[in-house]
């Protein structure tokens, strides 16, 4: 019975083929009589377009159709045959909405005006009647091959047997792709499309009959399973050279798909990494061989990521070598001399390009899993080496490919978790040799030598790094501090020399000027290693204020670049030592699975406050006003305000371990450290501002004088208010530290007003004036409390009560008149005005608060002295402010005599 079914498809196999060979017949002799020139009467000149056309043979219908003849009179055209002339019309349209446009009419470009733009619209019809039904049709033939397979799967042993079944999807398959080349032999109309759909589904049928062979019915073992598959695969690659690159898509799609499906019935996990490299092989060899770049992602892509499925494999030989062929196949067949396609140079460089990407991701992937296996490591460094050789041989067209190798080598380098020395020294080295040997060759060839210099002297810096904190540890250069600080003077020597070598004023841009970046790089971080090897944030600052300088002797972009970039450095050097040391464990969790842990300092701002803070502080000071020389721009505005916070967080964190717990029983004896240092931090800011004119350095005091204020409020004065709390204030009376943690802070605040008043700020003058007159009375009033209840404020009195009010009344008085005369000598409404709050103030205490105990002659004193007071108030104003005379009214001095005359 299944002999008989063979046989019958045979038949109907060479029935069809007979049938096609009619069809191609027919079509010939349609061609032929297209052929035959149609008469025209002897009169006619000349034929039209359309005539000429008509009457043309059908191969130059495009040719004459593209160029139209002149337009010239003719005869009438002599009748051709219907079918004839019906099928060369359709023939002519055809190759109209195809044909190039008509050239423009005589006139225009001699200032007669454009025609306008013609409009190509869509031909629906032709997609729709053309172009759609061919896709349609090989999705149907896919979809057929789909339920030919079922079939067979669901057909019983007593119909048909698996070899059978097997064998007529086999079948299928050949004789879609034969129906392919006789479609694409006949020439039909739209036979190209058709025969390359045909071609598709065969593919797809091929596939689904290896795959009925292996994991079905298990008739092959799965190594000639991925035998076959790799015919096919590369069966169709070869087809698709006849019908077109969707072919070799479908082909590949089911050569990466087809280790799925056999690799449950025996197969080796060795074989696929061979099997996929000769899929890759062949795919880029055809990609090359017939110019079609567009292909390349596709089949670079998915060997990715059969790669990256493979990464766990227990293999590790064989995984290094696969991911190391992923880059030298597409290599080997991109750069070897096949074919004269020097057009194509940028298309195939991408092709290398690509598949180093692939290779350098999966290396470094399958090196972190595999513990840094020796076979990994070995094959990174020849990986990077390539990419060495690749910039030697070819230039700057492989740099691309040389920043992946690049890349790959540091993340492996940062994630070696405590690596052995000398594995970790080699592979260190040899990565050196070949990254910077490349870098050096470039820049000797003359290939942006500038740039060049930043690379080498960067790359250099950050391998030193590595090198030292993986060999050593992050803190065990405290060991043998001095040696790596020699080896870093060395390679900062060597960087000086070759800024001097290269150093060219007339050259824009300097080459030099990379140079003398590496040569401060590496000088602060020996700088730092011998200081303190733990404190690495301080070796960023000083690189930051090197850089500055630099940039004002080159001005060079990228200096200043690099400079912002190590001021982020050392922000987050700063801030990961200061978690690590707090036991914060989010940021170490984030850094645990890998070595770059290893990076984080654990010093805390606490323990070195001097060297986080102060310093740092100083240098990005410094940077600023070295880039403010050139121009006040975004980068100084930005350094002036972290400069200010760094220093304010320096005085905070020195003074911070000398907080007690009760700060407000302390608070005067910590206000004495903090409120001056503070204080004199914003003097000093403001007054740099107002002499060189950075705007962010005098808002940055600002802030700080307000900060000060703010603190002085919540910790000093509103407590005063409940007369009176226990406030420790030790020293003599009036000599304590009341007077140096109230009234010095008070001046302070009053000379920052002074300059903010002169540099254009009189909201901020007002503000901190009158602060600062409060605070000024609230001194005086703590300075005789002390004296006469002592130190704490609140101990025995000294005199009777009601001497103490009117000391306090006296003083209040004498501070108004005080105000009243700055108010005077210094033209200041403000201090009048504070002036005559005073003495309101004081009348209001004496009248509500004094006299109430009072009798007798103490009653009639003490309205006796705010009579005398008020009145002198009167005179003084009259005699100082308003020059008013005896008589109340205004003394006028005239040009003539100086004596004063009263109108």
């Amino acid at each position: 019975m299944d002999l008989v079914i063979v046989v019958a498809g045979a038949i109907v196999a060479v029935a069809f083929g007979r049938k096609l060979s009619a069809i191609s017949s027919r079509i010939e002799q349609i061609e032929a009589r297209l052929a035959k020139p149609s008469p025209l009467p002897a009169e006619a000149p000349a034929r039209t377009g359309v005539e000429a056309t008509v009457g043309a043979p059908a191969a130059s219908i495009l040719t004459e159709a593209a160029i139209p003849p002149a337009i010239t009179p003719s005869a009438p055209l002599a009748t051709a045959e219907p079918d004839a002339a019906a099928t060369a019309e359709e023939l002519l349209e055809e190759s109209q909405a195809i044909s190039e446009p008509e050239p423009p009419p005589p006139g225009w470009g001699d200032g007669a005006a454009p025609p306008p733009p013609v409009r190509h619209d869509i031909d629906w019809e032709r997609t729709l009647g053309v172009r759609l039904p061919v896709w349609g049709g090989a999705i149907m033939l896919l979809i057929a091959g789909f339920f030919l397979v079922n079939w067979a799967l669901e057909s019983g042993a007593s119909l048909l047997t698996p070899t059978v079944r097997v064998a007529l999807c086999a079948l299928a398959a050949f004789g879609l792709l034969g129906a392919a080349y006789v479609v694409k032999a006949r020439r039909i109309a739209n036979g190209e499309r058709i025969a390359s759909a045909l071609a598709t589904a065969a593919i797809a049928v091929a596939y689904g009959t290896m795959f009925l062979a292996a994991s079905i019915f298990h008739l092959v073992p799965g190594v000639i399973a991925l035998a076959g598959a790799v015919l096919v695969t590369v069966a169709a690659i070869v087809i698709a050279t006849q019908f077109g690159q969707r072919v070799m898509l479908v082909g590949l799609l089911g050569g990466y798909l087809s280790p799925f499906f056999v690799w449950s019935v025996g197969t080796s996990s060795g074989m696929i990494p061979t099997y996929v490299t000769v899929l890759l092989t062949a795919s880029v060899f055809a990609i090359r061989w017939n110019g079609w770049w567009g292909q390349v992602v596709p089949a670079v892509i998915a060997p990715a990521l059969w790669a990256l499925g493979l990464v766990f494999s227990t293999d590790p030989v064989a995984l290094a070598v696969f991911y190391l062929l992923l880059a030298l196949a597409p290599a080997i067949v991109a750069l070897a001399p096949l074919r004269d396609d020097a057009s194509a140079w940028q298309d195939r460089v991408r092709l290398v390009t690509l598949g180093v990407y692939v290779a350098a991701v999966c290396l470094a992937l399958g090196t972190i899993v595999h513990q840094f296996h020796l076979v990994f490591l070995a094959a990174m460094t020849g990986l990077g080496l390539g990419g060495g050789l690749l910039i030697a041989r070819y230039g700057a067209s492989f740099r691309a490919a040389w920043f992946a190798t690049l890349s790959a080598g540091l993340v492996v380098q940062l994630a070696w978790r405590e690596p052995d020395g000398v594995a970790f020294l080699g592979f260190a080295a040899l990565f050196a040799v070949t990254h910077l040997g490349a870098l050096v060759i470039q820049f000797r060839a003359g290939a942006d030598p500038a740039r060049r210099s930043f690379e080498l002297a960067g790359l250099s810096a950050l391998l030193f790094v590595i090198l030292l904190v993986k060999l050593d540890g992050w803190m065990g250069a405290r060991d043998v501090p001095y040696l790596w600080a020699a080896i870093a003077f060395v390679i900062s020597a060597g960087f000086g020399w070759l800024a001097l070598r290269t150093h060219k004023a007339a050259r824009e841009p300097d080459p030099a000027a990379g140079f003398a970046v590496g040569c401060s790089a590496l000088l602060s971080l020996g700088l730092g290693l011998v200081l303190d090897p733990g404190l690495y944030a301080l070796a960023a600052a000083v690189q930051a204020f090197g850089l500055s300088l630099l940039y004002l002797k080159f001005r060079v972009p990228a200096i200043k670049a690099m400079h912002i970039a190590y001021v982020c450095l050392y922000g987050l050097l700063l801030l990961s030592g200061q978690a690590a040391s707090s036991g914060s464990g989010t940021y170490l969790l984030l850094l645990s699975p890998g070595g770059f842990a290893d990076f984080v300092p654990t010093v805390g701002i606490e323990q070195a406050p001097i060297t986080l803070l102060l310093l740092p502080g100083l240098l990005l000071l410094g940077a600023a006003t070295a880039f403010a020389r050139v121009a006040y721009s975004r980068a100084p505005q930005i350094l002036d305000v972290v400069s200010i916070v760094l220093l304010a967080l320096a005085i905070h964190f020195l003074i911070l371990p000398t907080i007690p717990s009760d700060l407000f029983t302390e608070v005067f004896v910590v206000g004495s450290w903090w409120f001056n240092a503070m204080a004199l931090l914003a003097l000093v800011s403001i007054y740099a501002a107002s002499k060189t004119g950075r705007t962010h350095l005098f808002q940055a005091g600002a802030g700080l004088a307000g900060l000060v204020a703010l603190a002085m409020l919540a910790f000093a004065v509103v407590p005063i208010f409940r007369f009176w709390p226990t406030i420790e204030t030790p020293g003599w009376p009036v000599f304590n530290v009341a007077l140096t943690a109230m009234g010095l802070p008070t001046a302070l605040l009053l000379a920052i007003a002074y300059l903010a008043r002169q540099a254009g700020s009189p909201q901020l003058a007002r503000g901190l004036a009158a602060f600062g007159g409060l605070t000024g009375l609230l001194t005086l009033l703590v300075l005789i409390r002390q004296s006469i209840h002592g130190t704490t404020l609140n101990g025995e009195g000294l005199v009777p009560g009601q001497i103490e009010l009117y000391s306090y009344s006296g003083s209040m008085l004498v501070y108004g008149f005080a105000l009243l005369w700055g108010g005077v000598v210094f033209s200041s409404v403000a201090l009048r005005g504070a002036s005559l709050l005073v003495v309101l103030a004081t009348i209001a205490k004496v009248f509500l608060y004094d006299v109430s105990g009072l009798e007798g002659l103490w009653r009639v004193g003490s309205f006796l002295g705010l009579g005398v007071a008020l009145l002198a108030v009167s005179w003084f104003y009259g005699r100082y402010v308003f020059g008013i005379g005896p008589s109340g009214a205004k003394v006028v001095e005239t040009p003539a005599s100086a004596e004063p005359q009263v109108p």
